[in-house]
């Protein structure tokens, strides 16, 4: 005996699909508005109504100038291999030309 073809009896109720339908649309909409009310908050309104004065918080600076403070603590410690001065005076310890001290070394090892 062949197998009995079982199907739907019914239809779509198409107002429930409707319904569905206009239940995830209004969720969609709800949480845009959520999204953006929050990010009115957070952001203050453009006017500058709402926008607080910046607050100072302890920690790392953004450079500004990057290649100009590159460029200045460039020069900063070749002047530092290219003259004498102190390192630490309050241990006695000094700095000299960098090409002083290789001939220095050299001069030493080749004893």
């Amino acid at each position: 005996m062949p197998e009995r073809v079982r199907h739907e009896a019914t239809d779509v109720h198409i107002g429930r699909v409707l319904a569905a339908a206009g239940c995830i649309a209004l969720a969609v909409v709800l949480a845009l508005a959520i999204a953006w009310g929050l990010a009115a908050l957070v952001h203050g309104d453009r006017n500058g109504a709402n926008s607080a004065a910046p607050v100072r918080v302890d920690g790392p600076v953004l450079q500004t100038a990057a290649g100009a403070e590159l460029e200045a603590f460039r020069a900063q410690k070749r002047e530092q291999l290219e003259s004498y001065g102190w390192a630490d005076r309050g241990a006695g310890r000094v700095h000299i030309p960098i090409e002083r001290a290789m001939a220095l070394e050299a001069k030493e090892r080749g004893r």
